[in-house]
This record gives structure tokens, sequence and C-alpha cells, in this order.
């Protein structure tokens, strides 16, 4: 070779490290007269490879191209980009991709052909399309210690392969893996979807899958053209727009054409790397943007049931093959506490609206499959109430994968014995198990039990959604949370319950950042028994109406900010209810901490205090209410044991009680 070992080795993924640790050869090929001129500028680099052994005839070449100038005294090289699964060719793969178009060759160059192209039928690989908006392209935060979770988190899984588009972070035929979202640092729902697909898609097996993603954040169904319409378009389907007219030409189904446009383009890829291509199903995760627009018209199924038409109408165009007219549609439920659904009575009502529609009209639909995420809060650490967490996308992208694994391909899912974290108990019998505890309180009915197995570190908040009365049982365990710290709690708090009755037994919790332990939403109902939390400040925050029963166990904060805040905290003029029956209280260290604070001037509060021990500083009230005039206290002293507090009562309001 004319180039030095090192100029070589710049070219990333293309070492001779790497080279000679794959067994594989390195040779210099000079491709003289190979510079040629694109239509839309730069260059082609053309080289051939001449005199090739017969027994290198299915042995698989990949190349990295290079070019060198000089400007003035400098000498430049400059790389094409390499990635082995998309550059790889054996000849037998190129013979078998000229034999598609024989016609383009004479009956002298097919007989050529043919002496090199295999025998046997080309590797079936399946494409799973998904598309959609920001859930689909990838929005959820990831960072290093995720990567240890499982190898191929990191590495990639070798027969799952990717080629996506995501807010136009383009990523083409790599191996799926953390990082394809719409930024290098999120990943959407084809991390769970081939971790779950791994069991019957690896090198055991043999079998390839592919995912085809075209997806962007912020974009409608409905012909809107504004906001995160503009770049690209939205997906308003070809027949609707046949029949009701378009916006504009350009972005008005812009996004369902760059769709299509992808799918075939992938197609001829892969069927150029030597592949034959099955098309298995479609993943669509939108609606979030046109949850208003459907409350208005109630016309958004009408459209998607276009869409779905359409989709599967351009699949059979570009194909031939009208067996899929009949393509397999699976649709993701939107969260029913998207963004400000959590604080806007409006907003929540038209996202429940919006899932029941998928639930009872889409999901009735022939050959469609609805993903039931609706129950899963939205509520990523990274102050962000429109995308989910680590866990929860996890868990959503695994639970896709599983749907496909039994709907479609006719598999029993299979967890590996060492990678489940929970059970799924109901009367008794065990139900299901999980690799994501966020699976199991997703899909808990009525009257189960989720019960952990093992201490777990989370790298994202742990919401709960489920409005079914289930019971989530620590079995002694314990959740350490190691979540960013952030300067606003209402994003980074450890736990936040919406809208659920939930009782949580023999679990401790240990919140490591900054933030508040736990925060109740819309009505939630927790009765919290035994285990205990340790937090920063505030194990418990309750600002929307709700109920808190604590039934034994040890709270604890650590805080250092000398806040005033301590253990439990009632606020924000809401209806709430407390009742403490048993339990250790520890706010002490706070400085100027109380065990429990009530404040806010039209809270109807009713607090019933009837054992437990409580640590508050030094001179501060254990218990305290601030400013409110109509909260009731029910206090028992005979059970009760202060430590640091000299009192507990209700300050501003001319009323003490003693307690101890």
């Amino acid at each position: 070779s004319d180039l030095p070992a090192d100029e070589v080795a710049k070219a990333k993924g293309f070492t001779l490290e790497l080279m000679d640790a794959a067994g594989a050869q390195y040779v210099d090929i000079p491709a003289e007269s190979g510079l040629v001129a694109r239509a839309a500028g730069g260059y082609y680099i053309r080289a051939a490879l001449v005199n090739i052994r017969e027994e290198n005839i299915d042995r698989e070449f990949a190349a990295v191209g290079y070019v060198q100038f000089e400007v003035g005294d400098m000498t430049f090289t400059s790389y094409t980009a390499y990635r082995e699964v998309r550059n790889a060719r054996s000849i037998e793969q190129v013979a078998r991709l000229a034999l598609k178009e024989a016609d383009k060759y004479t009956p002298a160059q097919q007989a050529i052909l043919r002496e090199f192209a295999p025998t046997e039928a080309a590797p079936v690989i399946d494409f799973y399309l998904v598309a959609g908006q920001s859930n689909a392209a990838g929005s959820s935060n990831w960072n290093d210690n995720i990567m240890q979770l499982r190898p191929e988190y990191y590495e990639g899984f070798s027969h799952i392969l990717y080629s996506g588009s995501s807010n136009q972070a383009h990523r083409l035929n790599t191996v799926t893996k953390l990082g394809y979202g719409s930024a290098g640092d999120t990943f959407g729902p084809e991390l769970g979807m081939a971790d779950a697909l791994s069991q019957y898609y690896n090198e055991e097996t043999g079998r390839y899958a592919a995912i085809i993603k075209y997806a962007y954040g912020g974009t409608n169904l409905y012909d809107s053209i504004t906001g995160s319409n503009a770049p690209e378009g939205n997906w308003l389907p070809p027949s609707w727009i046949e029949a009701m007219g378009a916006k504009d030409a350009h972005l008005s189904g812009g996004l369902f054409r760059a769709l299509v446009n992808h799918v075939e383009n992938s197609i001829n890829e892969y069927e150029a790397m030597g592949f034959d291509v099955n098309i298995v199903a479609a993943y669509w995760m939108q609606g979030e943007s046109d949850t208003g627009n459907h409350a208005k018209d109630g016309l958004y199924d009408d459209i998607f049931k276009c869409w779905v038409g359409d989709l599967r109408a351009s699949i059979v165009e570009m194909t031939g093959e009208e067996r899929y007219e009949q393509l397999p549609i699976l649709v993701g439920e939107i969260s029913e506490y998207f963004s400000g659904a959590r604080n806007n009575p409006t907003s929540y009502q038209n996202c429940l609206d919006f899932v029941k529609m998928q639930r009872e009209i889409i999901g009735s639909w022939e050959n469609v499959y609805v993903i039931s995420n609706g129950n899963i809060p939205t509520d990523d650490h990274a102050n962000d109430v429109s995308h989910w967490g680590y866990h929860q996308a996890l868990w959503i992208g695994q639970h896709l994968g599983q749907t496909i694994l039994t709907e479609l391909l006719g598999q029993e899912v299979v967890i590996p014995e060492d990678r489940i974290v929970a059970e799924l108990w109901l009367d008794g019998e065990l139900i299901g198990v999980y690799s994501e505890l966020a699976g199991a309180i997703n899909q808990a009915p009525a009257g189960s039990v989720v019960k952990i197995l093992k201490d777990l570190d989370m790298y994202s908040n742990m919401v709960i959604g489920n409005r079914n009365k289930f019971t989530i049982d620590g079995n002694g365990h314990t959740l350490t949370f190691k979540t960013a710290d952030g300067s606003d709690n209402s994003y980074h708090s450890a736990i936040k319950f919406f809208a659920t009755d939930v009782t949580i037994k023999d679990l401790f919790v240990i919140s490591t950042n900054n933030a508040w332990g736990s925060q109740l939403f819309l009505n939630s109902s927790v009765t919290w028994i035994g285990g205990g939390f340790e937090a920063q400040e505030l194990c418990f925050v309750m600002n929307d109406h709700g109920a808190l029963n604590i039934h034994g166990g040890e709270f604890t904060t650590r805080g250092t900010t000398n806040s005033g805040f301590g253990v439990i905290y009632l606020g924000s003029a809401k209806t709430q209810t407390l009742t403490i029956t048993d339990g250790t209280f520890n706010a002490g260290a706070t400085g100027a901490g109380s065990a429990v604070i009530i404040t806010g001037s039209t809270v109807n509060d009713v607090i019933t205090i009837t054992g437990g021990t409580f640590i508050g500083a030094p001179d501060t009230d254990v218990v305290i209410d601030v400013n409110s005039t109509s909260a009731t206290l029910n206090i028992d002293s005979s059970n009760i044991t202060v430590i640091g507090g000299t009192t507990a009562g209700i300050e501003n309001s001319g009323k003490t009680v003693t307690m101890g």
C-alpha cells in the first residue's frame, strides 16, 4: 500500500487493529480517473477489485474511500463514511442484485452473472416501519450509566438493523442501539423494540430485521403547515388531500410522502446488500399535537383511516405485492397525562377522549393493533412533560416488540430469568414477568399486586398513572433513583402519582438528587405501609387534590438548604387528606424543618395523626400549619413521640396542639 498505516487508522471504524482482529486484510486500490462528478455536487469515487480468486467469491468486501489533495504546502486526506453493515458486499450479492434487473444486460453478460450468483434464495430481512411525532422520533434521555444495563444497548443488536430519519437526524443501515432519537443523547421506541425482538432475530436463528423510521416531533396528521410542520410538512394522506384539498402543495402531506420515499429507498438499499425484503408491520406513534383538533371536529380517526389505506396502497405500488393491502398497523396510545393535561382540565379531558377513540374506534379496524401506553405519564426528568422517561420509553418499545412477537410472529415472549425485576400477580396467580418495573405498573389490572424482586437503580422518574386500584409490594427491596439534579423540583422528583389509587408496602426509596422525593397529582390516593423514603427534602408533596395514608415506615430528609421544608408538605389551595397512624418522620437535618407542613390560605385539608415519631429541628413545630384557616387537625397525642421539635400545632391561627 502507498497509504501509510497511520493514515488508514484515521478512518473511524476502519482501522488496521479492527481489521486484524476480524481476520481481514487491507489493500490500497488506486482509482485512476475514478472521480465522477455528482449532479447534486461532490464526487463519487469508483474503483474495482479484479482477478478475485474462486475461494473468495462469497467473501464480503468493504471499503472506505479517500481523496488526497494539496493546498499550498499542506496535504489533506478526506474520507468517505464507513459503515460495515452498509458497505460490505460480496460478488454473489452484486450478481444477485444485477440479475433482478436482467433486462439491462446482454444474454452473455447475464450468463456471466449467473455463474457468480448463489443458487440458494437470498436471506430474508423483515422490515418494521416507524412513523409519527416526537415520541416516535425519540426524545427520551439516556446517560452513560444506562449503557451498563445491557451491552447491546450501546453496542447494538447485531441482527436488528436501523435506517431512520428523526427530526432530520439521518442514520442509515446500522445496528439498532441507543442514540437514534432526535438527538444523540435521546432514543425512541426502536431500542426496546429491538430488545424484545432479539429473541427471534439473532445470530443463533440467523434471522434479520430492520427498523425503518421516519418521524418528526410536534407534527400533525391534520393539515397544519406552521410550527414543527413548516420544515417538512404534515402527515396528511394523499386520498384526504384529493377529497378535501390542501393548504400547501409542498407541506400538506409532506411527511407522508417522505416516509414512502424512505421506505422505497430502504428496500433498494437492503436488496443491494443481498437481502430479500419482507415488510411485516408499521408502527404509528402520533396524536399528541392533534388532541385539540380532534376535540373540535372528531375527524382524527377518519383522516387516519385514509392514512392507513394510503400507506398500504403505496407499499403495494412500490413492491407489486398485493399482500400488503392487509399490512398490519400497530398504533401507540398517546399519554393521557400529556403535557398540560396534569394542570388543565380541558387538556386532560381531550387526552382521555383521544385515547378512548384510539382504543375503541381505531382498535376495531382489521389488522390494526393498539398498544396500551395511555396510562403512562409523559414525564422525563429533564424538565419535560411531553416525553417519556428512560424506563417508560424502554418499556413502551419492549411492549411493542412483544406485541409483534405474539400477534404477528406467533412466538411466546421469553425474558431471561436474570433480567426479571418484577412479577404481576392477580388472585394468587402469576400473570406476568417484566424486565422493566414500568411494564408491570402499566399493565396491572384492578386488585393485582406488582411484586419487586430485586434492588433497582432507577435512571428516570417512576411515574404511576394506572387508575386501577392495585398494590406495589417492595418485598423489602430498595429503589435508588440516580436521576439528574435540577433546580426545578416539579420535574426532578423521584416518584410521581397521577390519578392513581395505589398501595405501596415494604418498599424503600432513596432519591439521590437534590429534588423533592415524590408528588401527588390529579386526585391520587396513595397508601404507604412500612419500608421507607429518603430524600433531600420533602418525601411527599401534595400540591393537588388527593389523599395520602401512611401506616408505618421511616421517612427522612437529608436537607441542607435550610428551607424550612420537612418530610410531608400540603399546599396550593387544594383539598387534601393526610392520615398517619405510625412511622418515623425525621426532618431534623433540615435546620428549620418541620415533619409535616400545611400551607395555603384556602386549603381544606383534613390531617389525622394517631401515632408515630416526629423529629423536627430545635425550637420548631414538628407539625405546622402556616396561614391556613380551614385545615382540620385531628391529633391524638397519646401514641405520638416528639423529638427535637418543642411543640406541634398550628402557627398564626391562635391554636396550639401539644403532642407527647
